[in-house]
């Protein structure tokens, strides 16, 4: 399944598209290392997300990713 991503050292974050759909994933590593519980849609996620979006959108812009 094509996805991409980026990490920080507490979080990642994970973008998936198959079928002409497209989810993201969000999991806290410090809390879950085992990437079990997808946090993208909880509360309290909210500043972390917007980071990681951040930080995606640019490494995108810089390797000049398209979808």
């Amino acid at each position: 399944m094509p996805h991409y991503g980026v990490r920080s050292e507490t979080h990642k974050l994970i973008h998936f598209t198959a079928e002409g759909k497209d989810f993201w994933e969000l999991y806290d590593l410090e809390a879950d290392p085992g990437e079990l519980k997808n946090q993208y849609h909880e509360i309290g996620f909210e500043k972390i997300k917007k980071q990681l979006h951040q930080q995606l959108t640019a490494l995108r812009k810089q390797y000049q990713v398209t979808d």
